[in-house]
Order: C-alpha cells, then sequence, then structure tokens
C-alpha cells in the first residue's frame, strides 16, 4: 500500500516515519424500535396490575369463567369493585 504524505510530518523533518492508515469508523448500528402490537381501545387510559396466585386457584378461577362464559379480568374487575366497596371506596376498578 502507498504511503500518503503526511504535511505535519513533512514540516517536522520526518515524512519517513510510517504513518498510520486511515480506517473508516464501524458503521452505527441503531438500536430496533421495540414492536408493540396494537392494544385494544377497552386498555386506553388504563394500566396493568398482577398478583401470584397457587396453580390451583388460577385453574380454578378460569373454570369459573368458562362456566359462566366471563373472562378473568371480569371476575377481578368484580372482585377488585367489592374490595373497594368493603373497605368504603368508590368502585372505579
Amino acid at each position: 500500500m502507498a504511503k500518503r504524505h503526511n504535511p505535519l510530518l513533512a514540516a517536522m523533518g520526518r515524512a519517513d516515519l510510517p504513518q498510520a492508515e486511515t480506517v473508516a469508523p464501524p458503521p452505527q448500528v441503531s438500536e430496533p424500535e421495540p414492536v408493540r402490537g396494537k392494544r385494544p381501545k377497552s386498555r386506553d387510559g388504563k394500566v396493568f396490575v398482577a398478583m401470584y396466585v397457587n396453580p390451583e386457584a388460577h385453574k380454578q378461577l378460569r373454570r369459573w369463567a368458562l362456566d359462566n362464559d366471563s373472562s378473568i379480568q371480569t371476575a377481578l374487575t368484580e372482585a377488585l369493585n367489592d374490595f373497594f366497596h368493603s373497605k368504603g371506596l368508590n368502585r372505579i376498578a
């Protein structure tokens, strides 16, 4: 590879010294945008709340929702509203 002329080294009288090769910087890799699915309109303005239960309680809750043509969401909303009511709070869940 041919040496490139470096005017600074030439001015210093050191044109014979090896020069560093110019290396292109690595291409910048941008972080991919997180993939977010469309949220149903029913979730607008709401936040996620979770809890851990034992597997039998989960199975029983699923079975109740299926037997009553309902959903776990509906059952937990009703339970939370009943809890609020028992504490003298508004049913706002």
